[in-house]
């Protein structure tokens, strides 16, 4: 599933970037995240808590940085996680770009999710899947 989302932040591009590739600082901001182990300096394994309608579900996973380009300020994260309860996974590539905006900045967001297992069967519904 092909996700596309945008935000825009009030600050320029270099201090927007500075934040954006910190990982442990970026994910207190996502409700349910949790940095368990830095393995690396671009690689993190973690959790990740999130309800899908009635069910709740919890995975365990690593993300990694790749591709980082600090001149273009993009950045592609893959991660893998399984559901703790074993009934499914996701695996996520997705790719960040940074772009100037009236002395903010635009962050622009492209994700390629696949689902497997029941996990997939929950998220039937591709536009709840969008809104998470």
């Amino acid at each position: 599933m092909k996700i596309h989302n945008s935000f825009e932040v009030p600050v320029g591009v270099p201090e927007a970037w500075k934040t954006l590739i910190d990982v442990e600082n970026v994910v207190t901001c996502l409700p349910g995240a949790t940095v368990n182990e830095v393995v690396d300096g671009s690689t993190y394994k973690g959790t990740f808590s999130v309800r899908l309608g009635p069910i709740a579900l919890k995975f365990r996973g690593t993300a990694r940085l790749d591709e980082v380009d600090e001149q273009a300020f993009t950045v592609r994260v893959k991660g893998k996680a399984v559901d703790t309860k074993g009934r499914g996974g996701a695996n996520t590539d997705m790719r960040f770009d940074l772009q100037p905006k009236d002395g903010s900045t635009l962050v622009l967001l492209q994700t390629d999710l696949q689902l497997s297992g029941a996990v997939a069967q929950y998220g039937r519904g591709a536009s709840m899947i969008s809104e998470l």
